[in-house]
């Protein structure tokens, strides 16, 4: 998935914690047994990665 975010946007923010909707938490669940975490990560989680091109351009 890519995300097409002002410069505003934090990574953070991506993160589920206690505030989460609990109807985001039942499909990152449901979505966790189709994902593979990277090589160099420690869990499932996003992960950042370098501009490959921009939508506006």
């Amino acid at each position: 998935m890519l995300i097409d975010a002002g410069a505003g946007f934090a990574a953070e923010q991506l993160t589920i914690g206690p505030g989460t909707h609990p109807r985001v938490k039942e499909w990152e669940a449901q979505m966790a047994r189709f994902q593979q975490p990277l090589p160099h990560a420690t869990k499932i989680e996003w992960q950042l990665m370098r501009e490959v091109f921009r939508l506006s351009e």
